[in-house]
């Protein structure tokens, strides 16, 4: 039996989409473990790593290595280059490199990288969206998920905001500079460039779906 090459471009997005809900799914775990230790931990937010943080930083490091790798070759093979998700990847993964490599700042990652739980509502949407189910009640309930999970992780990354703007005297004190400004950097692309920008994307695909549904109805 001859395989499309849209087939197989399905099963490599969708193998790439499972893995990163596995690591969502694990990494949410220990992060939202971080956000709620906080107030035990207050004095090794700006210079010392709680180990379910380090954990997370170490576990991303890590993932973020396969999985920029992951995108580049099925992007190229397929000429589906996620130009956004690289630079989100890079960023991340360089920020990473850096508190690793200085031993600050794992707290802030940790809590960051909280807003990767919406990764498995993506991988079922997408799979939902290639069945038959794609324009049922049931499949419109995982992209609403998926849009809502979109509106979450803006609240976590104002939440960074506040704590990097509250510690601002600490972190510009005990961070190193070149840590200090790829976490501004960061901070910045998530959530003035990237964030709304995929949440645009999707938002109008999930109402172009509605409408598309509605017309059929109507007709």
């Amino acid at each position: 039996m001859r395989i499309k090459g849209n087939a197989i471009k399905n099963v490599a997005l969708s193998t790439i989409l499972w893995s990163r809900a596995v690591y969502g799914v694990y990494i949410s775990v220990f992060s939202f473990n971080t956000l709620l230790q906080y107030s035990e931990n207050s004095s090794d937010v700006i210079s010392g790593n709680p180990s379910s943080a380090t954990l997370v930083v170490l576990v991303t490091w890590a993932f973020y290595i396969t999985d920029t790798l992951a995108i580049f070759v099925v992007g190229t093979i397929f000429n589906v280059m996620n130009m956004s998700m690289l630079i989100h990847h890079l960023i991340i993964f360089f920020c990473s490199s850096l508190m690793l490599l200085h031993d600050k700042g794992h707290y802030f990652m940790a809590v960051f990288l909280a807003v990767e739980v919406i990764l498995p509502f993506l991988a079922i949407a997408f799979t939902i969206q290639k069945s038959k189910v794609a324009s049922t009640s049931f499949g419109r309930v995982f992209e609403f998920m998926f849009l809502h999970g979109m509106h979450m992780r803006h609240g976590l990354e104002i939440h960074l905001w506040y704590m990097t703007f509250k510690y601002r005297d600490r972190v510009i004190a005990e961070w190193p500079v070149d840590l200090l400004v790829s976490w501004i950097i960061l901070l910045a692309i998530m959530t003035f460039y990237l964030g709304p920008l995929w949440m645009f994307g999707f938002g109008k695909r999930f109402y172009s779906d509605i409408k598309r549904v509605n017309a059929r109805k109507t007709d």
